[in-house]
C-alpha cells in the first residue's frame, strides 16, 4: 500500500515542482516586460535619509508599530522551524514524512494567507483581526507541541525516562 502512496506522492510532488517552475518563469518574463518607471517629481532620493524618514513614519504610527511587534513576536516565538525535528521526534515518532509535512505547512499557510488577503481588506478592525490570527496560530502550535517548549528539557532522553 505504501508503494502506491509513495509513488503517487512523488508524482504529485514532481508536478507541483514543475508548476512552480513554470509560474516562476512566467512571473520573471512578466517582470522583464514591464516598462521603466521614473520616480515622481519631488520624490526623495534613496539613501540613509529616506530610511530615516521611513523609520520616523513607522514610529509615529501606533498601528504600524503594533503590527510589526505582533508579527515579530509571532515569527520569533511561533515559527519554530529549528525545533521541527525535535517536535517531530518527540510527538510523531521521528517519521521523515511528518517532518516534511511540517515544512510544507509553512508554504500552505502562505498560500492560504494570500487567498484570504482580499476578504481581509474589508475587516474594519485590522489590529484585532491580526491579534486574533496570531492567537489562533499560537494555540495551534501549542496543540501540536503538547506543551509550551518541548525541547526546553536539557537532560538527555535516557535520564528523563529514569535510565
Amino acid at each position: 500500500m505504501f508503494d502506491v502512496g509513495d509513488d503517487l506522492a512523488q508524482r504529485v510532488g514532481d508536478l507541483c515542482l514543475d508548476l512552480g517552475d513554470g509560474g516562476f518563469a512566467a512571473a520573471l518574463s512578466g517582470i522583464a516586460g514591464l516598462p521603466a518607471m521614473r520616480p515622481p517629481e519631488g520624490a526623495s532620493r534613496p539613501g540613509p535619509r529616506a530610511v530615516a524618514e521611513g523609520i520616523g513614519f513607522i514610529r509615529r504610527s501606533q498601528v504600524i508599530v503594533g503590527a510589526f511587534l505582533t508579527d515579530l513576536n509571532a515569527t520569533v516565538f511561533g515559527l519554530p522551524v529549528a525545533l521541527f525535528p525535535a517536535i517531530n521526534a518527540e510527538r510523531f515518532g521521528g517519521d521523515p514524512r511528518t517532518l516534511g509535512l511540517f515544512t510544507t505547512a509553512i508554504g500552505v499557510g502562505g498560500l492560504a494567507g494570500a487567498a484570504f488577503s482580499g476578504p481581509v481588506r474589508r475587516v474594519s478592525r485590522q489590529g484585532r483581526a491580526m491579534l486574533a490570527a496570531v492567537t489562533v496560530w499560537g494555540r495551534g502550535l501549542r496543540r501540536v507541541r503538547g506543551r509550551p517548549w518541548p525541547v526546553a528539557d536539557t537532560q538527555p532522553a535516557g535520564r528523563r525516562r529514569g535510565r
